[in-house]
């Protein structure tokens, strides 16, 4: 910073000048007021001389303060309506009993639970590289004898299940009709010969059979185990066994149906 003096000044002439510097911190400015007077030393030279200074700085200002104290939390807003209940949860035991559970209806808590003897009763084996089922045991239901009243027998296999028993007599069966079948389902038939003089034999492996839909099969395709049909037992007792595997059932109003019919004879 300069100072303009007069160059011809007067001696003891005085003159004064301020200047002020604004601190970046703070923002406060600090000014320098000095008063110069105008000498003359022993030697005969002239010089100018501070006389008086004062410093100041912006009263409007001051430095900054320590900060506050942090303010006081707010109020915990009121809790939100409960949300709707999940459904009921699975409860598997322990090592020692495991349990296959069938939910039959899952807005509601009851369940019905299959009962196995040892954790490796039922154990999924990936070992494979499938999804492969384990079981140990199975006790498939077979339900009551159904008594052949007339020479049509028919089987619904959603609701008989895989296991069939027919009670034969003096009425010639001739066809036995396997409902509701998809691609992958089998029935084992059990037929029995309960008369002493039974009717000649009709039946001849004739299964007719209708899909999912209980669409009856417009194309019929039905494939034996060594190419041969039998027939039924003529003698009290004599008991015939078909196994039927569902190989293909398609969907629609005029579905093809695959069946493979194994027959398997226990004569007196």
């Amino acid at each position: 910073m300069t100072i303009d003096f007069n160059p011809n000044p007067a001696v003891c002439a005085t003159y004064g000048y301020s200047f002020g510097w604004q601190c970046p911190t703070s923002g406060i400015t600090h000014t320098i007021d000095q008063n110069w007077r105008m000498m003359l030393s022993p030697d005969g030279t002239t010089f100018y001389a501070p006389v008086s200074t004062i410093a100041s700085i912006d009263a409007s200002q001051g430095p900054q303060g320590p900060q506050g104290q942090t303010g006081m939390t707010g109020m915990t807003g009121a809790t939100g309506q409960t949300g709707p209940r999940g459904p009921a949860g699975i409860t598997v035991d322990g090592a020692a009993i495991n349990r296959l559970m069938y939910i039959s209806d899952v807005s509601d808590p009851e369940q019905t639970e299959l009962t196995v003897f040892t954790a490796t009763t039922v154990i999924k084996d990936d070992a494979s590289g499938s999804d492969i089922l384990k079981i140990q045991s199975v006790r498939e239901n077979i339900p009551g004898i159904a008594v052949a009243a007339s020479t049509s027998v028919t089987f619904d296999h959603a609701t008989a299940g895989n296991n069939v028993v027919l009670q034969l007599g003096t009425t010639k069966v001739e066809n036995i009709h396997l409902k509701n079948l998809q691609r992958g389902d089998y029935m084992t038939v059990i037929c029995k010969q309960g008369a002493a003089s039974p009717a000649a034999d009709s039946f001849n492996s004739n299964f007719t059979a209708s899909n999912s839909t209980d669409q009856f099969a417009s194309t019929l395709n039905l494939h034996y185990a060594g190419g041969i049909t039998y027939g039924l037992g003529l003698v009290q007792n004599d008991v015939d066994v078909f196994y039927v595997q569902c190989i293909n059932a398609s969907s629609g109003g005029s579905p093809t149906i695959d069946l493979l019919v194994n027959h398997q004879r226990y004569h007196v």
